[in-house]
């Protein structure tokens, strides 16, 4: 993954999403989704105080707070990271990677039952798969700058602690 200057990783969605081309459409969907999801867990831990491994295992992974998508995007709204509408297309493409991931069938855009589902009956991007890689893209640039700040953050915050255990 590359980097900008700050140390911050760079969201290439339009690369991915050209990489993504031999993908079925729900592993587009996943894949996508699951970028989002990362994008948010790096806002998150570039704005909290450094902490051990075990301690971020505890609040990301396994049972923790902040193992959802759900979760981290709430928490991502409630310490104003992420803009109303922001959540609101994150909660979408949520949506639609729940439909995609827990279908009894292989589905797609135009697949009757994700058409149909009332579930997703007033989510936008339902549309086709040219609309929810359209939103993708423009949200994970938007998250960028989000993302650049938790790392700068992080950044300043490591060399204040790498200074004070210095004296």
């Amino acid at each position: 993954m590359s980097k900008d200057e700050s140390g911050a990783p760079l969201i290439s969605m339009g690369k991915l999403i050209k990489d993504l081309e031999q993908m079925s459409q729900a592993g587009i969907v996943m894949v996508l989704a699951a970028r989002l999801e990362q994008s948010l867990e790096w806002i998150l831990e570039g704005n909290m105080v450094p902490m051990p491994k075990e301690v971020r295992g505890k609040l990301f992974e396994g049972y923790g707070p902040l193992h959802s998508f759900s979760a981290k995007i709430d928490l991502c709204f409630a310490f104003g990271h992420i803009t109303k509408d922001q959540r609101k297309t994150l909660l979408y493409i949520k949506a639609i990677r729940n439909f995609f991931a827990h279908s009894d069938d292989i589905v797609h855009f135009e697949h009757e039952d994700f058409q149909s589902s009332t579930k997703l009956k007033a989510n936008p991007l339902k549309v086709n798969e040219q609309t929810y890689r359209a939103s993708v893209k423009a949200l994970a640039g938007e998250l960028q700058q989000e993302i650049n700040k938790a790392f700068l953050i992080k950044a300043v915050r490591y060399h204040k602690t790498k200074e004070a255990n210095a004296r």
